[in-house]
């Protein structure tokens, strides 16, 4: 997973690349083929023998780009997110107005997720029935308070990340951090692309979506504990096909072929961007890749809704959801911008998007009994 990553980052335009990579008895056979992987790639890369594992050290890290001329960063905290499209005009266009959104709105912390496609589209009806998202100009941008997967955001707005401590000397191995405590932003927001960019290998298996065409994806690229120093490659198989094909889709991605702006290639982009809730501000966004009118977004809308069966149910059941979303809406008048009780409200609008808010209500209460219990009396 980690070779077809970094395989993945060739021609994309990146500068520089610092590289913090710890292994252990299991994956150190692979270290020199990495590493040698690394040396491949078309832009100046440094390596670190050690994991960012601590606040301290994140600190340190983005004190290293001090000498870093773009004004940009792309952030991997995880091994496992590929690009499997040579066409990089979504991902040039996202990351342009990512930055000029952040020209133009300094006191926010602008990011575009490059992974988490359906998610990051499922979050924009949400926040705007709750007034937690914003419009700039037609551009729809959704919170994001604890980032997850990999990320682009300002190098300075990296940087104020970690002027203060707020891991209480727990160890934080990213910014969803599964060791301790996250980062949690009380300002930042989401671009969605209107493109999906790269593809998260196990899929969203965790919001129980890892079917077509969302379907889990093998690593593109082999290497060999025997023969560490050999290498295989092989290519995804891009397919604009609506519904799954038929035997081994390990290799297969539902994508935009490259370069198309037929009405084609907007089905799929339709089908998934709003694969977990349809919604008319989705689909908006996702057109506007397109040179068709608003007509034909809805006809193809509809298309993919009679062509995809379980596209089909899910718009239904965003219908049937409708009243929960009103009361999360209703329910955030009576919440202060400024109090503690705001960052529990947006945490759970943006995790319940995808996860389902009666499911994560019953987990987090799950937990919380759970905690209870094992508490010394």
């Amino acid at each position: 997973m980690t070779a077809s990553t970094l395989r993945s980052l060739d021609g994309l335009g990146i500068e520089s690349a610092d590289f913090y990579l710890e292994f252990d008895e299991s994956t150190c056979w692979s270290k020199s083929t990495l590493l040698q992987l690394i040396e491949t790639l078309p832009f100046k890369s440094r390596v670190f023998g050690f994991r960012l594992d601590s606040f301290a050290r994140w600190a340190e890290a983005s004190r290293e780009l001090d000498s870093v001329h773009s004004d940009q960063i792309m952030l991997f905290t995880n091994e496992d997110h590929v690009r499997f499209s040579p066409d990089i005009s979504e991902y040039e266009y996202s990351t342009n107005l990512l930055s000029e959104l952040q020209r133009k709105h300094p006191t926010f912390i602008m990011m575009l997720p490059l992974s988490h496609f359906p998610e990051s589209h499922a979050m924009i009806p949400i926040s705007e029935i709750t007034g937690t998202g914003m419009r700039v100009n037609g551009v729809p941008l959704i919170p994001s308070q604890i980032p997850a997967g990999p990320i682009v955001l300002g190098k300075r707005q990296f940087e104020d990340l970690w002027r203060d401590d707020f891991t209480a000397g727990m160890p934080i191995v990213g910014l969803e951090n599964p060791r301790g405590r996250s980062l949690r932003l009380p300002n930042g927001y989401y671009l969605p692309p209107r493109k999906e960019l790269f593809r998260h290998l196990d899929s969203y298996g965790h919001i129980r979506v890892n079917n077509w065409p969302f379907n889990t994806l093998n690593p593109n690229v082999s290497i060999y504990q025997a023969s560490p120093l050999d290498e295989s490659i092989e290519k995804y198989h891009l397919t604009t096909e609506l519904r799954s094909p038929p035997g081994n889709t390990s290799l297969i991605v539902a994508a935009e072929e490259p370069g198309d702006s037929s009405q084609i290639s907007m089905r799929m982009s339709i089908l998934k961007s709003s694969f977990i809730r349809p919604s008319w501000s989705s689909l908006r966004w996702v057109s506007s890749a397109y040179p068709y009118g608003k007509v034909v977004a809805i006809k193809e809308f509809l298309f993919v809704m009679i062509s995809h069966p379980e596209f089909a149910a899910r718009a239904l059941l965003s219908l049937v959801s409708w009243p929960i979303h009103l009361s999360l809406a209703v329910l955030g008048v009576f919440i202060k911008p400024s109090s503690r009780l705001r960052i529990h409200y947006v945490w759970f609008l943006t995790y319940g998007s995808s996860i389902g808010y009666v499911r994560l209500a019953l987990l987090s209460l799950t937990k919380k009994i759970a905690a209870r219990h094992s508490a010394p009396s």
